[in-house]
């Protein structure tokens, strides 16, 4: 599928029927058909992160009219109706995702916070410092990807309690932590543009990615894709591991891959060059 109009989306997600994805101060929805130009739902919103459940899009807005001049907050749409509700104001919001009853998210006051979805006072998560670029979720606990700047750069894969408590470190010793995604007993990371795996349990981290500066990371049923620039070679693309392989695999080639979001059967994501949203199946 192909849609026209999208341009480096800073966040890309999907469900059975849509793709969203931030857009040149814009959040847009566009049938996974390509059948028509995007629509508009969010039409002056800086969004770094989007998350979905069965009914909503959350979308973590650094920036939105909604949340008042010069103001980001945590966004809540209606998938039906598109109506809009604003669960928390909040300064500079990076990162989101939910589960049954709660939102996760990072904010630039280097912490991590979790608002009932329902809305209320957000609540922050004790033991995280620092930038919090994504967050995944497994059945019982929370998953950060943070960095820190000041002195010494630094990342972290923290982990902590879905039903409340303080943050763990999972991975210590990154440059940069840029993404994350648990699948089974594994957490697959990006740091500093190569994506490692390693078990949760502790133990020496694998590199799959093997070339490129990776810019984001899905996770699939049995593995993870990722986008990729590689500047030395000219080129972009789209890779995929699964669980059991040796090697990593390249699942398309292109100008300039940016975002990554998979279902069940294809993986999405936006060309720069061409502004089209492009979907390949997954192997």
């Amino acid at each position: 599928m192909k849609g026209r109009r999208f341009d480096n989306p800073t966040a890309i997600v999907v469900d059975e029927t849509w793709v969203y994805a931030e857009s040149a101060g814009q959040v847009l929805r566009v049938s996974k058909e390509g059948s028509a130009d995007p629509t508009p739902l969010l039409p002056r919103t800086i969004a770094s992160g989007l998350a979905l459940d069965a009914d909503y899009l959350y979308v973590s807005a650094a920036l939105s009219d909604l949340c008042g001049p010069g103001l980001g907050g945590i966004l809540r749409v209606d998938k039906r109706t598109l109506e809009t509700t604003v669960l928390t104001r909040h300064h500079m919001p990076s990162a989101v995702a939910v589960d049954d009853a709660t939102v996760w998210y990072g904010a630039l006051d280097d912490r991590v916070w979790r608002i009932p979805k329902r809305g209320g006072k957000p609540v922050g998560v004790p033991g995280i410092y620092g930038t919090t670029y994504a967050i995944d979720l497994d059945a019982s606990r929370a998953y950060f990807a943070v960095s820190t700047y000041g002195g010494k750069q630094k990342g972290r894969i923290y982990s902590a309690p879905r039903k409340g408590g303080p943050a763990t470190v999972v991975v210590d010793g990154l440059l940069d932590a840029m993404s994350v995604a648990v699948l089974g007993e594994d957490v697959y990371f990006n740091d500093n543009g190569t994506i490692l795996v390693r078990p949760l349990a502790g133990g020496e981290a694998k590199r799959i990615s093997t070339s490129g500066s990776a810019t984001g990371l899905v996770r699939i049923a049995r593995g993870v894709c990722w986008s990729a620039v590689d500047l030395r070679q000219s080129t972009s693309y789209v890779g995929c591991f699964q669980e059991g392989s040796q090697y990593a695999r390249t699942l398309a080639t292109g100008p300039g891959p940016v975002g990554v979001a998979a279902d069940a059967t294809s993986v999405y994501w936006a060309d720069a060059t061409a502004r089209e949203l492009v979907s390949v199946s997954l192997p």
